[in-house]
This record gives structure tokens, C-alpha cells and sequence, in this order.
């Protein structure tokens, strides 16, 4: 049955890993060293073997709903059967995948700003929509920063695939909605008095410093679920989304006029 699970070891660390019988002949990483190794025909750990070093079962529907999250997700869930951290390397996979949409936005450098071409302006709509999109982005962050440090270490040591799951999907509607907000950014032109470029350019690096910081803290978690750390290691883990710009942001803000001059 292609649902079968064929149980080996790692021929280079001797992790104990699980794979469908569907995988054999077939190639996949190490979850522990990395190495590549081949799936073999039959299981080579026996069952009373196993009950000593596998720190959970799964479920036949477990294992439905993590093979529907792609290869990775399945190698982490599956390798990591043997080690107390296993979702470590499954949520950085999950949050990896939910990353990718605005990875692809704030990478594309060939993007371009939408410029005001008017001689003439009124300056309410564009104060408006300084203040509109910062208010946007401040709500986005009090969600991330909020989800990533109250919610993470519940995530981890919750010994539940549908929390984990749940968990990443809120952070990719997050995620999903920050890259909106970055694309919105290039989307409006703005005069090209100041302060007007100062703070376009401020909002525009934004969404990337958020992303930078997501990718950081998914290699890390990475790397805790593989070194096998401490409980409390994770918390070495640098979680700041606030971007460094907000002081300089604020600045330029307060130089908006108040009145609606012809800006030329």
C-alpha cells in the first residue's frame, strides 16, 4: 500500500527516519545530518526497536495532512518522529513555505515606483495616505510581533499537528497582507518634494526588514530542531520586527505641512 511506512536508519548518523513506501528508490535529507540518503525497499528498524527511540506515533490522518504541506514539511514531521523537537524544524518549514509571496515582492528589484507626473498637487490626499499606511503597517506588526512572541512557544511544545498548522496559516494571512501593504507602496506616487521621498522611502523598507527578520528566526528554529537543544533554547532566538527607521520616520512625518500648498 503506498501508505505503508518503511522504517530505516540514516547510514551516515543512524537517525531513525520514516518514509511511504511510495518513497522508495527515492532520494531525501537526513532531518538530523543532512546527508542524502536512499529510501530502501524494506524496513530496516524493527518495531521494539523503534518504541524505544520514537517519541511519538502519528496517525494515519497526521500523516494525510503533513503530506499535503510538501516534501519538506513531511520530511521534518517524519524525521523528527526520533527527537523531542520535531516541531522546531516543522513550523520553520511551514512558516518557510507562508514566506515565499512576500520573499518574492520585497526581492524584486526590477519593480518600479509609480511617479507623479503633475505639476500641481494638493497635499491632503497624499498626508492621508502617509498616515493611512503607517497605521496599516503598525497594526501588521503589533500581529506578528504578537503571534511570534506570545504565540511561538505555546506552538512548540504543543505536541498537536493542527496547531502547528493553524499557527502557520495565521502568520501567512499576516505575512499575505504585509506584502499587499509593500506593494501598495510603489503602487502611489508621491511628490518628490520633501518630505514626501524620505518617507515613501521609509514605508518601502518596511516590509522588507519584517521579512529579513522572519527568515532569521525560521533558520534558527532550524537549527534547534537539528542540534537538539535545551527546552529553553529557543529563546535565543532575536524576534524584534520593529524596523530602526521609525525615529527617522516620525521626523520626517512632523514636517508635513499643515496647509494644502501647490508643491512644484
Amino acid at each position: 500500500m503506498a501508505n505503508e511506512v518503511i522504517k530505516f536508519r540514516c547510514y551516515y548518523c543512524s537517525q531513525h527516519i520514516r518514509a511511504f513506501r511510495e518513497h522508495i528508490g527515492q532520494s531525501i535529507a537526513c532531518p538530523s545530518c543532512g546527508s542524502m540518503i536512499t529510501v530502501p525497499r524494506e524496513s530496516s528498524v524493527q518495531e521494539e526497536e523503534e518504541e524505544l527511540v520514537v517519541s511519538r506515533k502519528f496517525t494515519d490522518e497526521e500523516l494525510t495532512l503533513i503530506r499535503r504541506e510538501g516534501s519538506g514539511a513531511y520530511e521534518a514531521f517524519i524525521g523528527g518522529a526520533v527527537r523531542d523537537y520535531w516541531q522546531f524544524t516543522l513550523v520553520a518549514d511551514l512558516l518557510g513555505k507562508r514566506l515565499l509571496p512576500l520573499q518574492a515582492t520585497v526581492l524584486d528589484i526590477m519593480r518600479k515606483q509609480e511617479v507623479y507626473e503633475r505639476d500641481v498637487v494638493t497635499h491632503t490626499q497624499f498626508v492621508q495616505f502617509i498616515n493611512e499606511k503607517s497605521e496599516e503597517f503598525f497594526g501588521l506588526l503589533y500581529l506578528l510581533a504578537d503571534r511570534m512572541t506570545n504565540e511561538l512557544e505555546r506552538v512548540l511544545y504543543q505536541d498537536d499537528l493542527n496547531t502547528i498548522i493553524a499557527f502557520a496559516n495565521q502568520l501567512g494571512i499576516i505575512l499575505g497582507r504585509l506584502k499587499d501593504f509593500h506593494d501598495s507602496i510603489y503602487q502611489k506616487p508621491l511628490p518628490t518634494v520633501y518630505p514626501y521621498p524620505e518617507l515613501q522611502g521609509i514605508l518601502k523598507s518596511w516590509a522588507p526588514f519584517c521579512w529579513q527578520n522572519m527568515k532569521n528566526v525560521i533558520e534558527e528554529l532550524k537549527h534547534l530542531g537539528v542540534r537538539k537543544q535545551t527546552d529553553s533554547s529557543w529563546k535565543r532566538v532575536q524576534m524584534s520586527f520593529s524596523p530602526p527607521t521609525l525615529h527617522q520616520f516620525y521626523y520626517h512625518k512632523l514636517q508635513l505641512p499643515e496647509a494644502e500648498p501647490d508643491l512644484f
